[in-house]
């Protein structure tokens, strides 16, 4: 049941929303009232807000209309450590094509996610070139650098994970890459190759 009055929704037991007009009509005003520091303050807020509350669309949102590219990089990192099919790529990748290209090449976890992206997309030419873009990372990086040993997982986890590359070669691919993360302690993110399809188990 929802009861509404002129200008705000209420949905039992404790849900508000305003009408949409008013709500057009609101950011318009604040468009014509604030100044663009105090809306970004207020986007920043809102986006805190939604960071704690683990909304990481909503978080995303606000952070990016407050230009606040740091914290958007933060959260889309964090966001590369789930598995390609739960990191929601479809509904974020807005936000990874949106930071500005120092800020991607200096992070390993960035680069892989524009790779799977784009080879999600069938974009096999854009996935190698970023693919290409973290080898070239990780040969140009100091060994002491922690970037190093993630940019070595990521390209592990892609040589198993990208879809487009088929599974040519396959169990000789996974032997080599278990060999190289039990001699040097590197720690693979989740991956699920076979999408739990038993047939292809």
């Amino acid at each position: 049941m929802m009861n509404r009055s002129s200008f705000l929704y209420f949905t039992p037991p404790d849900e508000y929303r305003f009408h949409p007009f008013f709500s057009l009509y609101l950011q318009k005003k604040q468009n014509d009232l604030c100044s663009e520091s105090y809306k970004k303050q207020i986007y920043q807020n809102i986006g805190l807000y939604y960071e704690l509350e683990g909304d990481v669309l909503n978080s995303i949102k606000y952070y990016d209309l407050a230009k606040n590219y740091n914290k958007v990089s933060s959260i889309l990192i964090e966001n590369t450590k789930n598995n390609a099919s739960n990191s929601r790529y479809n509904e974020l990748e807005e936000y990874y094509f949106s930071l500005p290209d120092s800020m991607i090449s200096q992070s390993p976890e960035l680069m892989a996610a524009l790779s799977m992206i784009y080879s999600l997309k069938m974009n096999t030419d854009e996935s190698e070139y970023w693919f290409e873009r973290l080898t070239q990372f990780k040969e140009t990086v100091d060994k002491n650098d922690i970037r190093y040993s993630t940019a070595n997982e990521k390209i592990a986890y892609l040589s198993l994970a990208l879809p487009h590359r088929g599974s040519n070669n396959f169990v000789q691919l996974i032997q080599n890459i278990a060999t190289l993360c039990i001699s040097q302690g590197y720690k693979l993110q989740d991956i699920s190759i076979t999408g739990n399809m038993p047939s292809l188990m």
